[in-house]
């Protein structure tokens, strides 16, 4: 699950037969589990993986993995967990 998964398993054709997730709720669930079982070198490229794209085109992260839905959504703020989980995140 840690190597063969993740934000670009469609472009490398692994597992075709598992129908690919999308941000809610699956990729989230994936975020965690990495989170939860500190494998962040994976977190980190994971997060940036599914959403770079999202923050670079509209400056917010999305409900799905494309633009056909909610383009800011708030439980999309729970990847500051994991940024605050890898560092990203300093009391101020």
């Amino acid at each position: 699950m840690v190597n063969d998964f993740g934000p670009d398993r469609k472009q490398t054709g692994k597992w075709q037969e598992i129908y690919p997730s999308n941000a809610f709720i699956g990729n989230y669930l994936r975020l965690e589990l990495l989170s939860n079982a500190e494998i962040y070198d994976k977190l980190e490229s994971d997060i940036c993986g599914y959403f770079d794209y999202m923050a670079k085109r509209t400056g917010t992260l999305w409900e799905h993995d494309s633009i056909k839905a909610s383009c800011n959504h708030g439980f999309a703020s729970h990847v500051l967990v994991w940024l605050d989980h890898l560092g990203y995140i300093y009391d101020l």
